[in-house]
């Protein structure tokens, strides 16, 4: 993937971008994504989880599901952030779990093959076009 670009604008790569709370998958549609939440901001505890028995990633906000964002995960995996140098202020941390896939300081504490990992975000039912032209989102806070 090339270094320039944000995750999920290239085959290869999937992210969820804060900006218009869109996911962005393996290079389908680079320049629309697919409704998935409301946009996120700073201060803002968001995670990416995969369910590995049956090949889904999904996202967190603040440790809670919000669904599934993207199907068929396969191969080896490359952890990753991708930032618009534009937004000021932004900073990240990152948290890996450790050999028994733990990790203290993760806010996450379900299980990674819950059923709730295979549900289509809630919200993306709420979520519509008009949302993406970067006016407040609709969608009830969580």
């Amino acid at each position: 993937m090339p270094l320039h670009r944000m995750l999920g604008w290239d085959a290869g790569s999937w992210g969820f971008h804060s900006d218009d709370g869109r996911v962005y998958e393996d290079g389908k549609q680079p320049w629309k994504g697919f409704p998935y939440s409301k946009p996120y901001t700073a201060d803002e505890v968001i995670g990416c989880g995969v369910n590995f028995a049956e090949n889904i990633a999904f996202y967190t906000r603040g440790g809670k599901i919000i669904g599934q964002a993207c199907e068929n995960i396969r191969g080896k995996l490359y952890p990753a952030v991708s930032m618009d140098i534009t937004q000021k202020g932004w900073e990240i941390t990152a948290v890996f779990p450790d050999g028994n896939g733990e990790s203290p300081a993760f806010v996450f504490r379900e299980d990674y093959d819950s059923s709730e990992t295979l549900i289509p975000s809630i919200e993306e039912e709420n979520f519509t076009d008009d949302n993406n032209s970067g006016s407040e989102s609709s969608l009830p806070d969580d």
